[in-house]
């Protein structure tokens, strides 16, 4: 398929706002007819939008600037490559570095523009940033659906400027005619940067909503916390990047949470569960605070074995985009096999969206793992694993090692191991779609040898199963009724 020469390619975009004058400016180009191009997904597939980027400085307000060659792209590298036919543009200024979301308030989109690029010839674009993301307000709050949001002391410290904490509150039924009573809380933690308000997708599930309101429903309260931090996910753990978000979701929220609703007031009502990104924090949280919680459900986790981070062994292998035998290294997979992305598409894609080209500030996956588990740099920025062909750092992958779960557990395993008894529950398909049943094989192994105590750790293997296979409301189903049972016990 042809595509447009880069020299007769010209982009012109205007800023016509008088607040923002530096950022990256994006360009999506999309064959699908309808959407916004610009509420890009994430996923390097060759169905998904095309990516152009550079950065900018010193715009001034009303001021037309014209591009060519300057634009970096993903998953064709220039202007020049993008294949002839018709497609929907819109153009994108990303300044706020304070949010892992692309479309965060404060920054600046055209409207989207339908362009038909020819086999060959001369071909003009011009596009005008005269829309601004405006800030998202705290939803409504309901009979059982509570929106919070508080401030952070330590984060606004970390950031010197205001950092607030955000969490849906969902309440059992029987919570407003037993006005005595406290509730055990379950943390649900989402996927990679799912946001608090995925509770509302949960009561869409008809079922699920049904089964919340009938008699059966365990008594309750579930706390849907954020994912958003600067770097792409916070983990509700303290890291160099990051910051404090450990000590500002366990040592400020839950006591304002415990505060504003009927929350049990010790550990033993305190539960977590989550799936994916969700699914490896439920773990670690258990993993590290092994007091603070009473037992984890955890699903279709991240990596818990960095010897098997997908496919990659940071601490042997020498390149983690191209494996030992030659070939790339796979990322995502369908559950019959088939290869999606590699991880070279995916630091690609990152790379295109980040401030500067650095996929360490581009809020996707491998930069938002960067930002939990690197040192911080010289440069203010999240140690990258890897350099740009791939070869990996040796020396900081062993600084890893505090945040590899087997590792940890392993080497601390006579001190932490009595305080999980009963705790561990883990769920994974055999064929998840990012390979992360390998670490998990390895996790079992280990627990498995486990004496002195012996670990009661359960393990839940779906045959040829993929990753989070199960509904929200599926997995709540699973955990409540195992969760009320433990509570109920450590009360007598």
């Amino acid at each position: 398929m042809s595509a447009v020469r880069a020299a007769d390619f010209r982009v012109a975009v205007t800023n016509d706002s008088e607040l923002v004058t530096q950022g990256r400016l994006l360009l999506f180009f999309s064959q699908q007819d309808e959407g916004e191009p610009r509420l890009y997904d994430y996923y390097p597939t060759a169905s998904n939008s095309r990516i152009f980027a550079t950065n900018v400085e010193r715009w001034a307000v009303g001021e037309k600037r014209k591009f060519s060659d300057e634009f970096s792209g993903y998953p064709v590298a220039a202007l020049e490559q993008l294949p002839a036919g018709t497609w929907r543009v819109q153009a994108l200024l990303d300044h706020n570095v304070f949010s892992a979301d692309l479309n965060s308030d404060g920054n600046l989109y055209s409207d989207v523009v339908i362009l038909q690029v020819p086999e060959k010839g001369k071909l003009d674009l011009t596009l005008a940033l005269k829309n601004q993301v405006q800030a998202e307000p705290l939803p409504e709050s309901s009979e059982l659906i509570k929106y919070v949001e508080f401030k952070s002391e330590v984060l606004s410290n970390f950031w010197q400027r205001d950092v607030s904490l955000k969490a849906a509150v969902l309440l059992p039924n029987s919570y407003q005619t037993r006005v005595n009573q406290f509730y055990p809380v379950i943390f649900q933690i989402g996927g990679f940067r799912q946001r608090y308000t995925r509770v509302q997708e949960l009561f869409e599930d008809k079922d699920f909503k049904n089964y919340w309101y009938s008699p059966e429903a365990p008594q309750a309260i579930v706390v849907f916390l954020d994912g958003e931090a600067p770097f792409g996910d916070s983990y509700q753990l303290n890291s160099k990047n990051n910051g404090p978000y450990g000590d500002a979701t366990w040592q400020e929220l839950l006591p304002y949470l415990q505060q504003t609703f009927r929350i049990e007031q010790d550990g033993d009502g305190f539960f977590t569960t989550g799936c994916s990104t969700g699914g490896w924090v439920s773990l670690a949280l258990q993993i590290y605070q092994p007091e603070l919680f009473n037992g984890a459900w955890s699903f279709s986790a991240d990596p818990v074995d960095f010897s098997a981070f997908q496919l990659v062994d940071i601490y042997k292998d020498a390149n983690a985009f191209v494996s030992e035998h030659g070939p790339l290294r796979p990322s995502a997979r369908e559950q019959d096999g088939e290869v999606v992305f590699t991880i070279k598409d995916e630091a690609a894609m990152e790379s295109a969206l980040a401030i500067d080209g650095n996929f360490v500030r581009s809020s996707g996956q491998w930069g938002a793992w960067m930002a939990l588990f690197s040192p911080r740099g010289s440069d203010g920025l999240p140690m990258p694993l890897w350099d740009g062909e791939g070869v990996i750092n040796r020396e900081l992958a062993n600084t890893w090692r505090q945040w590899d779960l087997r590792w940890y557990l392993e080497t601390n395993w006579r001190n932490v191991g009595p305080a999980l008894a009963g705790k561990l529950h883990l769920y994974m398909g055999e064929m998840d779609d990012y390979y992360l049943n390998n670490a998990m094989r390895r996790f079992e192994d280990m627990l498995t040898a486990r004496t002195n105590p012996e670990s009661d750790a359960k393990f839940h293997w779906q045959p040829r199963g993929g990753h989070c296979d199960s509904s929200a409301g599926e997995m709540l189903q699973t955990v409540l009724p195992q969760a009320l049972e433990r509570w109920q016990a450590a009360k007598q």
